[in-house]
């Protein structure tokens, strides 16, 4: 069951990298936060968020199952830092590539996420 639902998610992923339908992998947790501007210039924008047990994905919305691919980062190769440089309901997300920061609309669903995403990480590292 894992293995068809990432089929019909990487069906929808426009730029992704690879191979998101994989044996092994699983999405544990999918929402919208809001993500920083790559420049101090720009807007702060809804994206939506994928964490599977070795990966972590951030896109924006196209459609109905749509989505552009703007990060797609190993959990290996990230840290999470909390709280975020926008505050107590923010984490901020440093990788290789990108330092985003995503804003999640309580403080409650920020403590969700990066607990998802050290429970996920830990997971990796037995």
């Amino acid at each position: 069951p894992d293995l068809e639902q990432l089929k019909r998610l990487q069906v929808g992923f426009m730029g992704f990298p690879g191979q998101l339908a994989k044996p092994g992998r699983k999405l544990l947790k999918e929402g919208d936060l809001t993500k920083s501007p790559r420049k101090l210039t720009g807007r702060w924008k809804l994206h939506a968020i994928f964490l599977f047990n070795d990966l972590l994905v951030i896109a924006m919305r196209t459609g109905l199952n749509r989505f552009k691919v703007k990060l797609a980062v190993p959990l290996t190769e990230c840290v999470i830092k909390i709280p975020g440089k926008r505050g107590a309901s923010s984490f901020d997300v440093i990788t290789p590539i990108e330092k985003p920061c995503l804003m999640a609309k309580t403080l409650d669903e920020c403590s969700a996420w990066h607990q998802a995403i050290a429970d996920a990480t830990n997971a990796l590292f037995p």
